[in-house]
């Protein structure tokens, strides 16, 4: 791993997993704060401005300060109630010092994404490449070709009328629809012109429907895609999986 897919992944992970948590821990210690300071101005439904300010920290705090300080104006107890404001402040501080840890990680994050790509950039080099059948490297998906058994190059492209519609064009411009494109077990880019294969519900996959040829075909509608070893992976979304195993 280089230099600076280091720097993207550390800024990458600091923002999908540091802040929330760091976040998550900002809203218990405000929530235990408003528990402490409600109780020694003596509210009785506490439970509901505890659960907006877990729910909203911000925003939910801020509305309860005004409200407690300069609303209501609700005395407080302070007599036997020293240790419990004490920690309702000190609670309060730990919130906002941990809250504004999270946006200085955010800001890190976003400046550390942002260079590192930026950099790689202005460098020429390729932050996280594509590769076709044959292991070759690539900055753009759309830049990945498909080769049939024959070695013909086809490349993806988008319609001008409509973005979710593609086609394949080969090296003498000729167009091929998406619909009747597809891969084959071995890698390799098939059209079905004549329309002679068959969906299977049972594994997912296409079959010749004369059955004289047993070769799986997956359709290329799915976002597909190789990896340096050659083999092909499906992006459901939920999770990649290999394909043709």
């Amino acid at each position: 791993m280089s230099t600076l897919e280091g720097a993207y992944l550390s800024g990458y992970v600091g923002y999908v997993i540091a802040v929330p948590l760091i976040r998550l821990l900002s809203s218990l210690l405000m929530a235990a704060a408003v528990v402490k300071d409600c109780k020694v101005r003596k509210y009785k439904n506490r439970w509901i401005a505890v659960v907006a300010v877990f729910a909203s920290p911000v925003l939910a705090s801020l509305a309860y300060f005004v409200y407690s300080r300069f609303i209501s104006k609700r005395t407080v107890y302070k007599t036997g109630n020293e240790k419990t404001i004490k920690s309702a402040r000190r609670l309060c501080f730990l919130s906002v010092f941990s809250y504004l840890i999270s946006f200085l990680l955010v800001v890190s994050a976003v400046l550390t994404i942002g260079i590192s790509g930026l950099t790689s950039v202005f460098k020429g080099e390729i932050l996280f490449p594509c590769y076709d059948r044959n292991g070759n490297e690539y900055s753009d998906s759309f830049d990945v070709p498909l080769y049939d058994e024959n070695g013909n190059r086809y490349v993806k492209k988008n319609s001008d009328d409509n973005w979710f519609d593609y086609y394949y064009v080969d090296r003498n411009a000729k167009e091929y629809s998406g619909e009747n494109s597809y891969i084959t077990e071995d890698g390799y880019f098939f059209y079905d012109a004549e329309n002679r294969l068959s969906y299977s519900d049972e594994d997912d996959y296409y079959y010749m429907m004369d059955g004289n040829d047993n070769q799986r075909y997956y359709h290329l509608d799915f976002n597909l895609y190789w990896d340096k070893n050659g083999d092909i992976w499906v992006d459901q979304g939920r999770g990649d999986y290999k394909l043709f195993e």
